[in-house]
């Protein structure tokens, strides 16, 4: 999906404001791992993301939060 999918203004690519990261347990490497994306929330320009990644027996090993932003078009 692309960021028009969601709405928002698809003229500039899309740059990250934040991202937190919380580690609970190694990531095994190299191993099986699982990535889940939730948009949690959708602002005019902006996209709220939770992340979480589990290993192969689906045990949590992180957590993150990020916010993508895109630029006002120059005209």
């Amino acid at each position: 999906m692309t960021i028009r999918h969601y709405g928002l203004d698809g003229g500039t690519d899309p740059s990250t404001a934040f991202l937190n990261v919380t580690y609970t347990r190694p990531v095994p490497a190299p191993g099986v791992i699982m990535a889940t994306v939730n948009v949690v929330e959708i602002m005019r320009r902006k996209i709220k993301l939770r992340i979480s990644i589990l290993d192969g027996h689906g045990q949590l090993c992180v957590t993150a939060e990020m916010l993508v932003v895109t630029a006002i078009p120059r005209l």
